[in-house]
């Protein structure tokens, strides 16, 4: 129905049962004529039509996905029928008088079996929420039965005998409790305060709706919460707050709001019918989470800092600060709507405090405007945050983690920072474009040795790189623009926290000095061939291979990520001799890619090879290798290995070995080549989890190690090269020195576990012979870190001339996936490419060409 005063294009325009977004049920191009209706259905829209009414919910939606009405009715669209029970047949809700619109559905809604569609509504029907109150509701309450809360909100008693309650399936009779008094609150719970007339008894965590009728049956009060309970209760805040929003009911501003806590019988619900008045800092508190969540605030006069498309950030003024450095000063106020408040105004906020992922807010239901104020310095957090998790930032009451007591008590207030990316802009789904992470200063921050704070005792401890935090533009409205790592930037604004995140959500942001990538790799020297490795981020196909676990990704997907890596191998790892590959699905994949390079480049031929593993999630290890390598064996090795703690398979990608020749050029070279992809950190310190990780990490790291080590003793002249990505540091993580394992080099006191010293003699870690800034192959939360190896033997290590990392991926912003047109973000991970001199011409005279042992390890 269209109110008026002018039409309305419903072009675009789409029903839903859920939330805006999906589009499902487009109701076609129309107008409609001002106090003009439009009956639409299922028949009419055709298959484009997917609604089920009898969900719980009705939405309407126009063609940018924004919510223009919903109707929430609760129980799968049945209605209660006087006396007190509910019918298990279909009928219609309406409002009444038609376009009635109070935002109390209960009221506006009303029960109608037989529907005429666009004839008027009249009659109106029964008004509710006149009297007594549903106040609290739990499915879960510690006695174990179901609770309601009910109020008596008037000026006068209210005698409730014979009034009785229902789940829309079931009815109870309350027992005879007499009048409420005015003002009065009565607890009942299941066990002792109502008597069933059903046949199942009431249970309001199986169904979406509680009544309330009275000794006549006319409902006085119901809630439709449209959803199953978990260990929730509903309670208005405070106690008795309208309007009475009895289908459609909100987490927002006054009505009824969800509390993450289990009901109080009998106490109140924040405020006692009234809000509490309070300072910010009294609303943030010392500790992670508000002492005031649930309740209704008001707080006065103090400085609108940052003003965004839903809320706005305050602080209150220097001259009533608290001078307590553990509590924060600032706070978000969410408004849902633009709010009509500008940066310097000094207002007046009501509303109930929340917890929005662990973000202290206060969801308004009224802001006013009370005069005007200059702006506050902005805090500097290059100074103001201790990167020492050992001398935080904030004391905080109740704990919290390093990233917490660096940041805390600083959430919400106003913060100013200068420095550079430390990541590209990341990526989510419904956000292409997101926020980068960032320090402030110009040293980027990496990986460092051990366990992050506060480590176990006796071990090495990692910092955590406290000082690095994310900027995100977008949060108040401003412009994300895609940037790069080492990309300078400044930024102004509220520090807000989301997903777990510390971040400025800026009114002023700005950037300079985009760094050039992609940045190739050297070229070869004359006698130099390459040995790389590229982790290439889940490289699956569009086909949908039956019986096997792998991915299908769209046709056009397949195509780019093809186009991408072409680039990527050609351009900035100068298409190495031999690549060593980490997740691909199938060898037909490699072969694909192949013949994209040979069509790219003719004088770059590949051979693919790949031996499928035991990854769950379909993922191998493989070889491109050029015309200018002969490869005379290729072995899996340790697929049938298994882990000690629970027998189940130890490698997923089981490594896979090449025994090749370098021939070109005259050459014959022997080298043998092995890939890996070892077990990730993720969960390495889950409680639960955590030692079968870490266990799992030490056996793969001995395994190869072994293996290894029974190449080297049975070939010791062969040069031999590990590559791959090993999901460790060049160091140790203190749980497991998973490199150092593999190369023969441990300290087992600076490890929770450690294995037997297997290898000898000892491999080098190449990534220590370039400089420290270039040891990077991979971004975790901001931080530089190492993953991807080449560990050389000392057959290998003479004719080493230096590793360098093609960059290109891990540096850029993730929305470059998508791009066909470039190599960058072909991959989350930067590849490299390991050089080796190899010159036939000084070959001792007299002696086979195969023959290294006159060969010199001493050419430049």
């Amino acid at each position: 129905y269209n109110p008026g005063p002018a039409s309305v294009d419903l072009s675009g325009w789409y029903l839903d049962d859920a939330d805006c977004g999906s589009g499902s049920s487009v109701i076609g191009a129309q107008s409609i004529a001002a106090s003009g209706f439009f009956v639409v259905n299922a028949d009419d829209a055709g298959d484009n039509f997917a609604l089920d009414n009898a969900g719980d919910v009705v939405v309407l939606c126009d063609d940018s996905d924004t919510e223009i009405d919903r109707v929430a009715y609760g129980d799968e669209g049945r209605a209660p029928i006087a006396p007190f029970a509910a019918s298990a047949s279909q009928y219609s809700i309406a409002r009444v008088t038609d376009g009635t619109d109070t935002d109390d559905d209960a009221r506006d809604f009303n029960i109608d079996p037989t529907p005429t569609s666009g004839a008027s509504n009249d009659p109106p029907g029964v008004d509710l929420g006149s009297t007594v109150v549903i106040n609290e509701l739990d499915a879960f309450p510690v006695s174990g039965g179901d609770m309601v809360e009910i109020h008596n909100p008037t000026g006068s008693a209210v005698d409730i005998s014979g009034w009785r309650i229902s789940d829309g399936d079931d009815v109870a009779i309350l027992n005879a409790f007499g009048a409420i008094p005015a003002g009065g609150f009565l607890a009942l719970d299941e066990d002792s305060d109502w008597t069933t007339e059903g046949t199942t008894g009431v249970d309001f965590a199986s169904t979406d709706v509680v009544y309330l009728f009275d000794d006549t049956g006319v409902r006085v009060d119901q809630l439709g919460y449209a959803g199953e309970f978990e260990d929730d209760c509903y309670a208005r805040v405070p106690d008795g707050a309208g309007p009475n929003d009895a289908y459609n009911f909100t987490t927002q501003g006054g009505g009824v709001t969800l509390l993450d806590q289990a009901c109080t019988l009998g106490a109140t619900n924040g405020g006692g019918g009234g809000s509490t008045m309070a300072e910010i800092f009294e609303i943030q508190g010392d500790g992670i989470t508000s002492p005031l969540v649930g309740t209704s605030v008001l707080t006065e006069d103090n400085i609108v800092t940052a003003v965004g498309t839903d809320g706005f950030f305050m602080q209150t003024p220097a001259a009533r600060d608290d001078a307590d450095p553990d509590t924060s000063n600032g706070i978000f106020v969410f408004t849902d709507t633009m709010p009509t408040v500008m940066a310097g105004d000094l207002v007046d906020v009501e509303g109930v405090v929340q917890e929005f992922f662990d973000h202290t807010q206060i969801a308004a239901t009224s802001v006013t405007d009370v005069g005007d104020m200059a702006l506050p310095a902005p805090i500097d957090l290059a100074t103001a945050v201790s990167t020492d998790p050992t001398a935080p930032t904030c004391n905080l009451s109740g704990g919290g983690d390093i990233f917490e007591a660096a940041y805390e008590c600083l959430e919400s207030m106003y913060v100013t920072a200068t420095g550079i990316t430390t990541s590209g802009s990341q990526g989510f789904g419904s956000d292409p474009v997101a926020e980068p992470f960032v320090v402030t200063g110009t040293t980027r921050p990496f990986r460092e040795p051990g366990i992050e704070f506060p480590g176990l005792p006796g071990l090495p401890i990692y910092d955590g790189n406290l000082q690095v935090f994310e900027v995100d533009p977008d949060k108040l409205g401003l412009l994300n623009v895609p940037v790069r790592a080492l990309t300078n930037f400044t930024a102004r604004g509220g520090l807000g926290f989301d997903f777990g995140q510390y971040e400025i959500w800026p009114s002023f942001w700005d950037f300079s000095g985009l760094p050039t990538l992609p940045v190739p790799v050297r070229a070869r020297k004359p006698g130099e061939f390459t040995v790389g490795s590229l982790n290439m981020f889940r490289f699956f196909d569009d086909i949908d291979d039956p019986g096997v676990p792998d991915q299908v990704v769209p046709t056009l997907e397949y195509q780019t990520r093809r186009a991408k890596f072409t680039q990527y191998i050609l351009e900035v790892l100068d298409a190495p001799d031999i690549l060593g590959v980490q997740e691909v699905e199938k060898i037909g994949v490699l072969q694909d890619l192949a013949t994209d390079i040979a069509v790219a480049d003719p004088s770059v031929v590949y051979t693919a090879f790949l031996i499928e593993g035991n990854d769950v999630g379909g993922i191998d290890v493989g070889f491109l290798v050029r015309d200018t390598v002969t490869v005379d064996v290729t072995t899996q090795l340790g697929a049938l290995e298994t882990l000690t703690v629970d027998g189940s398979l130890l490698h997923d990608r089981p490594p896979l070995l090449i025994e090749a020749r370098y021939t070109a050029d005259g050459a014959n070279f022997p080298l043998a080549v092995m890939v890996n992809h070892n077990r990730s950190l993720s969960g390495i310190d889950d409680p639960t989890d955590g030692a079968r990780v870490r266990q799992k990490r030490l056996e793969q790291a001995q395994s190869i190690a072994q293996k290894i080590q029974d190449f080297q003793t049975l070939n010791p002249a062969v040069p031999f090269i590990q590559v791959g990505d090993n999901n460790a540091f060049q160091f140790t993580d203190s749980y497991v020195d998973v490199i150092g394992q593999t190369v023969g080099d441990i300290t087992p006191a600076d490890n929770l576990l450690s294995g037997p010293d297997l290898v000898d003699p000892n491999l080098r870690i190449e990534v220590d012979q370039i400089s420290a800034d270039e040891r990077y192959s991979f971004i975790f939360d901001g931080s530089a870190q190492v993953l991807d190896h080449a560990l050389t033997s000392t057959a290998a290590q003479p004719f080493v001339r230096g590793m360098e990392f093609g960059r290109g991926n891990a540096d850029a912003p993730e929305i470059e996936i998508d791009n066909p047109m470039n190599p960058l973000y072909s991959s989350d991970h930067d590849g490299f490419v390991l050089y080796l001199m190899v010159d036939p011409i000084i070959f001792t005279d007299g002696f086979e060409s195969g023959d290294t042992s006159m060969w010199s390890s001493t050419v430049p």
